[in-house]
């Protein structure tokens, strides 16, 4: 039997040194904003544009989702997998959680719940698997079908980015919508050309 939460209240995470995390239980419409908002922070990679370029423009989302001290040294591949489930973790744990006990800064303030302090939670090995075993738990499988179910791009990139689920922003869209109607305008014109024999010779001349 399948069960249904019904009431979905807010539930209360417990972790290591008496601290706890108050989430709301992970839904697939979590899920999918989650995606959402990952999709929308990741930065495009432009065909031209060179390695150490990328890496220096995508800094910023690397630091934030824990991924910058090794992901210059993997293959490409493999390292836009470990950033893809990092960030569809990180902005789970975003949408999902709404308070947290226990849990301070490095001098042992308390720290409010925000986007930043959220990210540096996740990046924590006392926060981070805790928070992700209780999401996988409940929507592992939707999670996984789109993010590991099939094997990474060989080329990386946007192949990459539809592989794990997640859909770049485009850095140039009217390129990819010229290249779909290129087959059509060439195809007709052929077709033209091949039912006219001036306008043929005319080609041949040129």
């Amino acid at each position: 039997m399948l069960r249904l939460n019904i009431s979905a209240e807010p539930e209360r995470l417990a972790l290591a040194g008496g601290a706890a995390i108050i989430m709301d239980p992970p839904t697939t419409a979590a899920f999918y904003a989650a995606q959402e908002m990952a999709r929308a922070r990741l930065p495009g990679r432009d065909d031209k544009e060179k390695e150490p370029a990328y890496l220096k423009r995508v800094k910023p989302v690397l630091k934030a989702y824990g991924v910058d001290a090794f992901y210059g040294r993997m293959p490409r591949e493999t390292a836009e997998r470990a950033l893809f489930v990092a960030m569809l973790y990180g902005c789970l744990a975003e949408v999902l959680i709404r308070d947290w006990e226990g849990i301070g800064d490095d001098t042992g303030a308390p720290v409010p719940v925000t986007i930043p302090n959220v990210q540096a939670a996740m990046r924590s090995p006392l926060i981070g698997p805790p928070v992700r075993d209780r999401i996988e738990a409940s929507i592992g499988a939707v999670i996984h079908e789109g993010n590991a179910s099939a094997p990474p791009s060989p080329t990386g990139g946007e192949a990459a980015h539809k592989t794990a689920g997640i859909a770049p922003a485009s850095a140039k869209p009217a390129a990819r919508a010229g290249a779909a109607r290129t087959p059509k305008t060439g195809s007709s014109a052929s077709a033209r050309k091949s039912n006219t024999r001036p306008k043929a010779s005319k080609a041949s001349k040129s």
